[in-house]
């Protein structure tokens, strides 16, 4: 007969429930901080950006463009449909100036979580006219008033796409200074009326000194 010193001391079955119910939950609570985390880093929890511009599709050229509009001191969200490129873009750029986001290109309801609605410009960087003229329908579709820029090679493809009511046809050439100013009208009118009020008020000020 085993000894009361040497007997292991037993573990009421509810205790081992309640620690396998705990585990659980922490499993759990940590697969949802996960998915959060996941879900911001695609880009999925939306951005706050206004007059900002839209690139939809990402590659070498779209790079180019992020750059200039970046050195102009604009916003940018871009739609990408692989996770490796929106890691790309989180490496190459801030996070403050650029929002990335993971999405079916041909699905124009993702765009809300680019902030489309408050965009200043949207720029459907897709492979092919094809794929372009879908994007340019299914925006104009869904959110009627956006202002669109294509680029394209060829000049001969500049009609059908004014017919359709894109704001700009541009050569890939012309597209950044395009882009430039019509994204920072609004920026600059502001900028102008500060400075404007500014200068009143010097002028407020330099007359008060005078008279006294």
């Amino acid at each position: 007969m085993r000894s009361a010193l040497g007997a292991r001391p037993s573990v009421p079955s509810s205790s081992w429930e309640a620690l396998v119910c705990l585990g659980v939950l922490v499993h759990k609570v940590s697969e949802r901080i996960t998915e959060i985390g996941e879900r911001r880093r695609m880009g999925h929890s939306g951005t706050g950006f206004k007059k900002h511009v839209v690139i939809i599709g990402w590659d070498e050229f779209a790079r180019s463009v992020a750059h200039q509009l970046l050195n102009a001191d604009l916003r940018i969200a871009i739609v990408a449909d692989a996770k490796g490129d929106v890691d790309l873009i989180h490496e190459q750029f801030s996070k403050d100036r650029v929002h990335a986001l993971f999405a079916d290109l041909q699905d124009p309801l993702v765009l809300q979580k680019a902030g489309i609605r408050e965009a200043g410009m949207v720029f459907p960087n897709l492979a092919t006219v094809t794929d372009k003229s879908v994007a340019i329908l299914d925006v104009k579709r869904e959110f009627p008033g956006t202002r669109l820029v294509v680029a394209l090679d060829n000049d001969d493809l500049r009609g059908p796409f004014r017919t359709a009511e894109v704001t700009f046809v541009l050569s890939r050439g012309e597209l950044a200074a395009k882009l430039l100013p019509v994204t920072s009208s609004t920026r600059t009118l502001r900028s102008t009326r500060r400075a404007f009020s500014l200068r009143q008020e010097q002028a407020t000020s330099t007359t008060f000194s005078s008279s006294s």
